[in-house]
């Protein structure tokens, strides 16, 4: 039997794509925010290279809705760059000669601060991506496409947020390649995060981004092993078991250690002026830490219960703090984004 031609196989997808597109005018992606707990090794050397611990959370979400259009056009915050995202993964698709992106409507409904330590940048090309993976029925996931569109270059975790979602283990970039990179374990339903962020001034990011981490503290193997060992040992092993206590003890240690690397930098272990009071705080009050989320100047307070968190933010409105914060009591997110097709444009 006559196989077809890759052209033919390209315009029978094509033919496929647009008989879906007729029925769906709009496709609406969901995702949450990611925060990461601090990378374990700096250098490219190490045994664990730019792994990491971090939690995809319920708030603040990222919402997209993508319908087809006479012309690219995004609307929204952070439009500019998700119009990038688009006419990248297109390019990315057109090289591949699988699919071709038509021009879409992209409409940023909410999304949370840009170089924060949200971990936006990669929620919304993942979901750009998996919105223009609908459109043109193309059959591999979002999240094979985060390296063409430059995510993931080193840490690992807001990729398998995005799709798994729940408490992320990142082993870094292995020489054993027979055990994954990636590991997700959900969070305990019970227990929330109050994600702080003081109104300071955004966090580095780009070429500026690569400056810090070049004049950073490359750490030393011994330490890399540690915040391994606790990230494994400890930190994993109370998620998965549901021991709070343990939790925040190995939680706090990580992020100290991990802390270390960055002191040159950012003048301490925290970025945040306010957090050092606010860490000794909260740990006196409700024996919980504070972490900080990449580069800040976002934090995060685990809480065992909505109640709890609830006095968490109570204390933190109160406590004279010196700036104005943004607070979100959120639950985790323990599954990754949704893509949803609806019948009609939700506006």
């Amino acid at each position: 039997m006559e196989q077809p031609s890759r052209q033919q196989a390209v315009t029978a997808q094509e033919a496929t794509a647009e008989r879906t597109l007729a029925a769906s005018a709009t496709v609406r992606v969901e995702a949450g925010s990611r925060l990461h707990f601090g990378l374990m090794a700096l250098d490219p050397a190490s045994s664990h290279a730019f792994g990491g611990i971090g939690l995809y959370v319920e708030q603040p979400r990222l919402v997209l809705e993508v319908e087809r259009c006479g012309c690219l056009c995004a609307t929204g915050p952070h439009a500019g760059r998700a119009a990038r995202v688009a006419r990248r993964l297109a390019e990315a698709l057109a090289a591949r000669g699988t699919a071709r992106v038509p021009p879409v409507a992209l409409r940023i409904v909410t999304a949370p601060p840009e170089h924060c330590g949200f971990g936006l940048g990669t929620q919304l090309s993942l979901a750009v991506a998996a919105a223009l993976v609908q459109i043109t029925g193309h059959p591999e996931p979002a999240v094979r496409f985060a390296a063409s569109l430059g995510r993931g270059r080193r840490s690992h975790v807001g990729i398998a947020a995005f799709a798994s979602g729940g408490f992320v283990l990142d082993r870094g970039q292995l020489r054993d390649r027979d055990r994954p990179r990636t590991e997700t374990v959900p969070y305990p339903e019970p227990w929330r995060i109050v994600v702080v962020l003081p109104q300071e001034r955004p966090a580095v990011h780009g070429r500026a981004e690569e400056q810090l981490i070049e004049r950073a503290r490359p750490g030393s193997e011994r330490l890399t092993q540690a915040l391994y060992a606790v990230a494994t040992s400890q930190v994993l092993p109370a998620v998965r078991h549901g021991d709070f206590a343990a939790f925040c003890r190995s939680l706090e240690q990580y992020g100290l250690l991990a802390g270390r690397m960055f002191e040159r930098v950012q003048g301490g272990v925290w970025r945040s002026k306010l957090a050092p009071e606010l860490a000794k705080r909260l740990r006196e009050r409700f024996g919980v830490p504070l972490v900080q989320s990449s580069w800040g100047p976002v934090l995060a307070v685990p809480a065992q219960s909505e109640r709890q968190a609830r006095m968490i933010a109570a204390e933190i409105r109160a406590g004279r703090l010196g700036q104005p914060v943004r607070l979100w009591i959120t639950p985790a997110r323990n599954r990754g984004a949704d893509t949803t097709v609806l019948d009609s444009p939700s506006r």
